[in-house]
């Protein structure tokens, strides 16, 4: 049976490789995702990480995707707003 080190290095990296699955298919479908709020001529759009309580805060522009953050859905889910440049209220 693994240890728990072997078990938790095993869902790092399954949760790693479904970030990146997650962010490649946003680059391909940045509509996909579910809109949040427009700010900046920007709609800031969340998509949720397969297997995990974690969303891609996202926009798309002229020069691909913009990732704002990865946020835990429970643990201070709003906290990624202080990234942007303009306060959203």
């Amino acid at each position: 049976m693994p240890s728990g080190e072997t078990l938790r290095h095993r869902l790092g990296i399954e949760f790693r490789d479904l970030i990146n699955d997650t962010i490649e298919h946003l680059r391909q479908y940045a509509d996909s995702g579910t809109p949040l709020l427009d700010i900046l001529s920007r709609t800031v759009c969340r998509r949720l990480v397969s297997k995990f309580p974690y969303p891609v805060i996202y926009y798309a522009d002229d020069t691909g995707l913009v990732v704002i953050a990865i946020a835990h859905t429970s643990r201070k889910p709003n906290n990624w707003q202080g990234r942007l440049r303009t306060k959203v209220t």
